[in-house]
């Protein structure tokens, strides 16, 4: 979802009842804090056979865990966004504040060994706002038509919101190491993609699937998980100024995820663990939104990217953990056709938390990660309107971009040995 200075929708995007916020915390608009463990260590949790909370980022984990174990938690984002265009003016930019974004998952080990999953979270988000008047060459623009006024195609709100569902079936071979395959139910409630004078707006779904494994050796852990591209197919409406309304339809691709890593237990207190994560953001090229009125391309252009991460947990006592993570997070959007609309950059994230024992076999969890992105400056010589309505990439979003985030998570984590 990236600018289309057309008409163009407001998609539907994803939530378990949340709302997404600010682009992420990772490249694009990828949330990979899909654990309250993930957002203490900075997802540094592939290969960690001890944690419950490493089981989203990896389900063949759940092969060494016995009994029936639930983990879930809610992290609340806040983040701070801020543009200085260099035509327009200055304005904070970021969506919905103190955004909750809860994550669950339970397992079910059986008595041949087979570990039944599943897990609820919103691995993907976006929600940013502009004030009108923000980008002055914009809102000079006159479409001179009946049915746009000027200023029409201002970009107001952008929204996206996915819900992923996923059961999973783990495998143990042997006695230290396992597999796991799922699936992945992609619900898109919400994506937004407005401007002044066009509103559009849709829901929809699509299946992904995933692979997994992880194996143990001594004081060393493995592991990786992949996760498939998936479309999206997107139904709404598009309310386009005095032309009044249309069906629309998009097609909005999720894309495949990748992440392997190595653990290392120092001594009895202090482990940690090194990852690298991969995503094909190369699939997110163009957005096309059909409608009767006026059919709408958004081009993106990004590329895949990765990000390196770096975690430990460190136990003070039987009781208590401490947990430390770093990760460095590269953008895929190019200058080329950057879009305001995302505002993405390259980004540090900082991450502390702990888990507490508070009953036999329950643990109370927090976390709390400081994101910042780099300052981003467009200093793009192609003029609005050399891609047509689409103003990615051009000087229309010249200036700078700055955002940090915030986010504060808490949970509890359990085992039952039924």
């Amino acid at each position: 979802m990236r600018n289309c200075k057309q008409p163009y929708v407001r998609l539907g995007g994803v939530a378990l009842a949340i709302l997404a916020s600010r682009g992420a915390m990772a490249s694009g608009f990828n949330v990979p804090e899909i654990s309250i463990a993930g957002t203490g260590t900075s997802n540094a949790l592939v290969a960690n056979h001890k944690l419950l909370g490493a089981i989203p980022y990896n389900p063949s984990l759940s092969a060494f865990h016995g009994g029936t174990t639930i983990a879930g938690g809610i992290n609340i984002v806040h983040a701070e966004s801020e543009v200085t265009p260099a035509i327009g003016t200055h304005a904070e930019f970021q969506g919905d504040d103190d955004v909750p974004i809860p994550n669950l998952q339970i397992t079910h080990q059986l008595a041949n060994g087979l570990t039944l999953g599943f897990g609820v979270n919103a691995p993907f988000g976006l929600s940013t706002n502009y004030p009108l008047g923000t980008f002055g060459v914009l809102a000079a623009v006159d479409p001179a038509g009946p049915v746009l006024g000027p200023g029409a195609l201002q970009p107001t709100e952008s929204k996206v919101e996915i819900v992923d569902v996923a059961p999973t079936l783990a495998f143990r071979l042997g006695e230290n190491s396992a597999v796991a395959i799922g699936a992945n139910y992609y619900w898109a409630r919400e994506i937004v993609f407005d401007t002044q004078e066009i509103k559009n707006n849709g829901d929809g779904s699509g299946w992904g699937w995933n692979i997994s494994a992880s194996h143990v050796a001594g004081p060393w852990s493995f592991g990786g998980s992949f996760h498939s591209q998936a479309k999206v197919e997107i139904e709404g409406t598009s309310v386009i100024g005095l032309a009044g309304s249309a069906p629309a339809t998009a097609d909005l691709t999720v894309p495949w995820r990748a992440q392997i890593g190595a653990r290392y237990q120092v001594n009895q207190q202090l482990a940690v663990e090194a990852d690298i994560s991969r995503i094909g953001w190369s699939s997110f090229d163009t957005l096309r939104i059909n409608n009767a009125i006026s059919p709408i391309v958004s081009t993106n252009n990004w590329d895949d990217t990765n990000a390196y991460r770096l975690g430990a947990t460190y136990d003070l006592d039987s009781m208590t953990q401490l947990r430390f993570g770093y990760t460095r997070d590269f953008s895929g959007s190019d200058d080329d056709r950057y879009s305001a609309r995302t505002a993405d950059s390259d980004r540090h994230l900082f991450s502390i938390g702990v888990g507490h024992k508070i009953a036999k076999d329950m643990q109370l969890e927090a976390a709390y990660m400081y994101v910042k992105f780099d300052d981003r400056t467009l200093n793009s010589a192609t003029p609005f309107g050399t891609y047509g309505s689409d103003a990615n990439g051009t000087s229309a979003y010249n200036g700078t971009y700055e955002t940090t985030v915030h986010i504060l998570g808490i949970g509890l984590s359990k085992s039952f040995d039924l």
